[in-house]
């Protein structure tokens, strides 16, 4: 009798786990259906309640292996009200629950950030390179002369430039996003392969080339060229400080030209060219100088509103890129 009553207990207190075990399962993981945006339905994903957009996407991925998650984008809502799920929040921070739908989008093939810069900064070194010591190649119709002295401080000015570039890219640099749409490498390199390669390679290595300034005005231009090249370089330092490794944070930057300009980074970046130009004595490099005005403005003007948007009373007063004046 006391055997068959022990054995009875055993098997209730077996069935309560079992159904203890179910429920709590139940609890524990939730349903989250993956539509498209023409509301074509493509999986159902079971997670822990507590996941996070980068479950989602690692959850997703083993579904549909083309779908890598660099190149998965995720949001919730209608066009109106669509919000963009974050890579590192919890699931639990947009309010969604067992049996909601997440909308899928292909971002497309990706590469890299550090790849693109490492691309794009090697371009112009090459293209310098190849015009400073081969000027043969490139002006067969020419007598080719030595190159004035502005001409030399001129070259390795520009190499020195994105020499310093390919550096932050490998040891300084910490990315907010990992990759970007791999046929956007195209236009980013246009801009410095093209540009700042060989329209002003061409022109400033040309035998025709004539120095208008004197070697003291080159010498005083890369001085302010150097010193603009060192305070991007801890510009970027201070950039780099604000972000812990691995995390997407970002923080307000001070000290130096930050207490002027948000983005003293740029500031200092346009300042350097400014000098380059007065050394180089080019049209190209102002060309260059002026399309690069053009972009790194809007780049400035909107991370200027995001901090503040951010941040709020917290960011001091000052401009977006020029002190005292945008």
């Amino acid at each position: 009798g006391i055997n068959a009553e022990y054995m009875g207990r055993i098997a209730c207190v077996g069935v309560v786990s079992s159904t203890s075990t179910k429920y709590f399962s139940l609890i524990l993981t939730m349903e989250l259906i993956v539509r498209d945006r023409k509301d074509r339905q493509l999986a159902t994903l079971s997670l822990p309640s507590g996941a996070t957009v980068d479950d989602l996407k690692t959850a997703f991925h083993k579904q549909s292996k083309k779908h890598y998650p660099a190149r998965q984008y995720f949001t919730i809502g209608t066009d109106k009200t669509r919000v963009t799920l974050q890579a590192g929040k919890s699931l639990s921070e947009y309010g969604l629950k067992s049996g909601d739908v997440v909308v899928f989008k292909d971002l497309g093939p990706q590469i890299g950030w550090s790849t693109v810069f490492y691309i794009e900064y090697f371009g112009p070194i090459l293209i310098h390179a190849l015009f400073f010591f081969f000027p043969s190649v490139f002006y067969p119709s020419f007598t080719v002369k030595p190159y004035s002295y502005a001409q030399t401080v001129a070259f390795w000015s520009v190499v020195f430039h994105f020499a310093k570039r390919e550096f932050e890219t490998a040891f300084i640099h910490r990315f907010s996003l990992e990759t970007m749409p791999i046929f956007n490498i195209f236009k980013n390199c246009a801009h410095y392969w093209l540009t700042s390669g060989l329209l002003i390679a061409y022109f400033l290595y040309h035998p025709l080339y004539t120095p208008t300034l004197p070697d003291w005005s080159v010498n005083m231009c890369v001085v302010f060229f150097i010193i603009c090249q060192i305070g991007n370089f801890f510009s970027h330092i201070t950039l780099r400080d604000l972000r812990p490794a691995g995390t997407r944070q970002r923080g307000i930057p001070r000290g130096g030209m930050f207490e002027y300009a948000t983005c003293a980074n740029y500031t200092y970046e346009l300042g350097a060219w400014f000098f380059f130009s007065i050394l180089s004595q080019t049209l190209a490099s102002w060309i260059f100088l002026a399309t690069s005005f053009f972009q790194i403005t809007q780049w400035a003007l909107k991370k200027h509103r995001q901090l503040k948007k951010e941040f709020g009373d917290k960011v001091p007063r000052r401009k977006a890129l020029i002190p005292f004046v945008l």
